[in-house]
């Protein structure tokens, strides 16, 4: 299928889950970016929704994507529901309240801070929205959520060494798949993404990363990133494929422990976030864990909260 863009739809989606105005999250699609070359963009790829890379942000919207790949914003909203099964903003609206249930059962934060954090500017319409799709308030979902936690805890755990530790600044170069981060558990497919083979030469030794979203809360949106690190700007002056794109991972404090395998993740997982952060007194910060193949291991990497966020 060929669209032909012939003027930019102006109208703002203003569904009663909110306006596309300043969203906290959109869409965008990395390979028709790469193909727009002319007035004619092929988008008959977009039916398989492994060629879609969805990219969050604070700062732009919809309108703002539509003139970035030349649609109007109703071809992007049909296409997108067409790939999804919901509009932009229904997935939009999903990303934030996982973000927001994440932040509610791992850290201490209050609710209005959360609900700021999650794209919301307006206590009571996050409230509403949390309630219509958990069936509980956010301090319901809280409580019995860390309860479970708690639960959890008391049970006889595979322990871990855990150590914490500043990771530096880097920069990423992934492709995302929909499906679950257990998907990877039992296989090497992270460390060998679809399109790898067609990334630049130099990049064939670089290490493996994956950004797990799922692990710590589940989530009706599966999702993964799976590529490889490079240098910070090292990546700037790369020719990607289509599929794959660039992401600044800053530098930032992490709670890291070394896996022999991928079956140990979800035991590892369990383990910190339901004991050994508890009792160092630390909290994850809501940022999807990185998995990384070193050369001897495999390297969890929890993003944690900085002293200034907590005192927030």
């Amino acid at each position: 299928m060929v669209f032909r863009t012939r003027g930019k739809d102006k109208r703002q989606y203003t569904g009663s889950r909110g306006s596309w105005r300043n969203p906290h999250y959109f869409v965008q699609d990395s390979r028709v970016n790469a193909s727009l070359r002319g007035p004619s963009i092929n988008i008959s790829h977009l039916t398989h929704p492994l060629s879609l890379c969805l990219i969050v942000t604070i700062d732009a919207g919809i309108e703002v994507l539509a003139d970035q790949l030349g649609y109007s914003s109703s071809q992007i909203r049909r296409r997108f529901r067409q790939c999804f099964g919901m509009s932009p903003g229904a997935y939009r609206d999903k990303l934030r309240l996982e973000h927001a249930a994440r932040l509610l059962v791992h850290t201490p934060q209050g609710i209005q801070e959360i609900a700021r954090q999650s794209g919301y500017h307006n206590h009571s319409a996050f409230s509403r929205a949390f309630q219509r799709h958990y069936q509980c308030t956010p301090r319901l979902y809280r409580r019995i959520e860390q309860a479970r936690q708690h639960e959890s805890s008391d049970r006889s755990l595979q322990a871990f060494p855990v150590y914490l530790q500043h990771t530096g600044a880097r920069d990423a170069v992934l492709t995302r798949l929909y499906q679950p981060s257990q998907a990877l558990y039992t296989t090497a497919q992270w460390q060998q993404p679809p399109g790898i083979e067609t990334l630049p030469e130099r990049l064939s030794e670089a290490t493996p990363i994956a950004l797990l979203h799922d692990p710590l809360l589940a989530s009706e949106l599966p999702r993964v990133d799976i590529g490889v690190t490079v240098k910070p700007g090292e990546g700037n002056d790369l020719a990607l494929p289509a599929t794959f794109r660039r992401l600044q991972l800053p530098a930032q404090r992490c709670a890291c422990l070394s896996l022999d395998d991928m079956t140990q993740l979800p035991m590892a997982v369990h383990y910190l976030v339901a004991k050994s952060l508890p009792a160092k007194g630390e909290y994850l910060n809501g940022e999807p864990p990185r998995l990384l193949k070193q050369t001897d291991r495999l390297e969890l990497q929890v993003p944690l909260m900085d002293g200034k966020t907590r005192a927030n």
